[in-house]
This record gives C-alpha cells, structure tokens and sequence, in this order.
C-alpha cells in the first residue's frame, strides 16, 4: 500500500513510500528470533499474554525499537494506546507516545498506516511481517521492517499487540528524513 511521499535524505528527490507484506523467511535474523521467542509463549493460544512477555529476552538492540499497544474500543471503532514505545523509536521519530494513540503520530498517513495494521493483527488474531521501502532501479529497497505480533489476555481477543521494528539505516538519516515527512506531507 502507498502510503505518503516525501523528500529522500540523501538526494532530496520526492519518493513513494509503501509496504509490502513478507515471509518469516524473509526477516532479518534478529527479528526472526524475535517472532521465535513469541511463538515459543503463544503455544496453541492466539498469543502469550502480556505479562508473560520478557522484554530482556528480546534481541537487545531491538528493544529501543519495539512498542506494545493496548487494544480498546472507542466511539470511531478500533483504537489503540501505547503502552511501551521505545526509546529508539523517539530518537527517530522526535515524538513520546507512551500512553497516546496512533492518532498521535505527527504524519496523518504514517498514523493511518500504523492503526491500519494494528487492526489487521487484531482482527486476524495472526502476526504480521512487513516491510517497508522504496521501489528503486534495482528493485523495492526496504529501510525497515516489522513483526506485529497478537498478545491476548483470554486467549480468544487481542488485547495487546507487541511491535517490533528493525531498521536497516542510521538512526539519524531516519530522524531527518522523518522531520522532513512531518513537515512536508503530502499523500499519494
């Protein structure tokens, strides 16, 4: 799905950004350990619960780049509030959203883009692998990817959702080619 367009950090042209949805084989190494130690906790369930989740146990230098949401309902339908959001995540994004919706997030197509997938995890009950990248003269070039991965309480509803997230560029080319996604938005 295309989802915005926005002006690349290094060469200052207009790019479409968009996902595409990718196989366990086709992550990186330590999300796939990421996805492992979920599947490890969920057994036959939807998904292990919350608090059976070992933040630690995660790769490490994931962690800064992970969130967990809480699932509710709300007067528009599906919502979602952070309950974690990583430290790396607000370097990139310049933004706390600890306790705070996707409807927070500064970029309306980003926000869309995430509460979007957040509903697909919830009402499929099922993990999802993305990517997310440009298409490119060699092909679609990816600079991150991500495991949504259900969490329930009562083994029938999620009610939590654990988000991990791997980037593939330098955390600092992310933030500015972030602060130029806030201020300069325009959609497809």
């Amino acid at each position: 799905m295309q989802w915005c367009v926005w002006a690349t950090y290094e060469n200052a042209h207009m790019v479409k950004i968009h996902d595409v949805s990718v196989n366990y084989e086709d992550l990186p190494q330590n999300l796939r350990e990421a996805v492992d130690y979920w599947r490890t906790l969920k057994g036959t369930r939807i998904g292990p619960k919350w608090r059976e989740i070992d933040m630690l146990k995660l790769p490490l230098a994931l962690i800064p780049t992970t969130v967990v949401v809480d699932c509710f309902d709300d007067a528009q339908g599906a919502n979602f509030r952070y309950r974690f959001y990583g430290s790396g995540l607000r370097s990139i994004h310049n933004v706390e959203l600890t306790g705070k919706t996707p409807d927070d997030v500064p970029v309306s197509m980003l926000s869309k883009s995430i509460k979007d997938e957040f509903v697909r995890v919830e009402q499929s009950k099922a993990p999802l692998f993305s990517a997310y990248g440009t298409d490119t003269a060699q092909g679609f070039g990816a600079f991150l990817n991500v495991v949504r991965l259900p969490l329930s309480e009562d083994g029938e509803q999620v009610t939590n959702i654990l988000a991990v997230i791997s980037y593939r560029q330098h955390d600092m080319a992310l933030a500015d080619m972030y602060d130029l996604m806030r201020t300069s938005e325009a959609v497809v």
